[in-house]
């Protein structure tokens, strides 16, 4: 069965052109067009998870007319890195005028892909998807303290193994339930946006409270929408 690859693709000439210019010259027997000199011949992943794990094959064919200063092979990007660690790189193509390179990315968006030989440049395009937890860690600095005590709540967010890393920012919605109801509420924001795989808050007891408070937390899971992962933790004011 023939794959059918999708992606967009721009090609455009560095330098100024004229009309006479737009056909490859240089050791070009056949006139091949500029645009047909060098193409993105496949995205093995299009769109993938933003974990740090997950890889993409970029491949790049050449047109057999093109001189051997061609096969020099430039790659940027504007998201993720290259696994040389950076966000260029460059491939020398094979005797088939083929070329690959790899990326992989821990931020979710768009990577506008380019190519470049000599004076010609493609454009590609891959989807990073946000990265979600399979797990979350919720923990205080304090589980007990008095009314002038204010508490420290943290949520630590876990790809299981083998699974890469979670993708910041992720949303964690909080609520404060006292023990007893009509006691009076604690002040706490109503989310927080990870950032190092963690969110942090902190709850203040203006009004002096006493008794106990269940902290809950909530954030979607890597299993959404099916599946929301819930934790709680009980802080106690005396």
């Amino acid at each position: 069965m023939k794959k059918i690859f999708a992606f967009a693709f721009v090609v455009s000439i560095l330098s100024g052109c004229d009309k006479d210019d737009e056909v490859y010259s240089l050791g070009n027997a056949l006139n091949v067009p500029v645009q047909n000199l060098v193409s993105i011949s496949s995205i093995s992943k299009p769109q993938l998870e933003a974990d740090s794990l997950g890889i993409t094959v970029i491949e790049v064919k050449l047109h057999p007319e093109a001189d051997s200063f061609a096969k020099n092979i430039y790659f940027t990007t504007s998201k993720g890195l290259f696994l040389n660690g950076r966000q260029a790189d460059s491939v020398r193509a094979n005797s088939n005028g083929i070329a690959t390179i790899s990326l992989l990315s821990n931020d979710f968006g768009t990577a506008n892909i380019r190519v470049q030989s000599k004076q010609i440049q493609v454009d590609g395009i891959v989807n990073f998807t946000p990265s979600l937890p399979d797990d979350m860690l919720m923990t205080a600095d304090n589980y007990i303290g008095d009314t002038l005590q204010s508490f420290t709540v943290t949520n630590k967010l876990f790809r299981n193994p083998g699974r890469g890393k979670v993708s910041d920012p992720v949303k964690v919605f909080y609520s404060v339930v006292p023990d007893v109801p009509g006691s009076p509420d604690l002040v706490y924001p109503p989310f927080a946006f990870s950032s190092g795989k963690e969110t942090a808050i902190t709850i203040l007891n203006p009004l002096r409270a006493l008794g106990r408070y269940r902290v809950h937390a909530k954030t979607v899971a890597a299993s959404a929408p099916t599946d929301t992962i819930r934790r709680s933790i009980l802080l106690t004011i005396q």
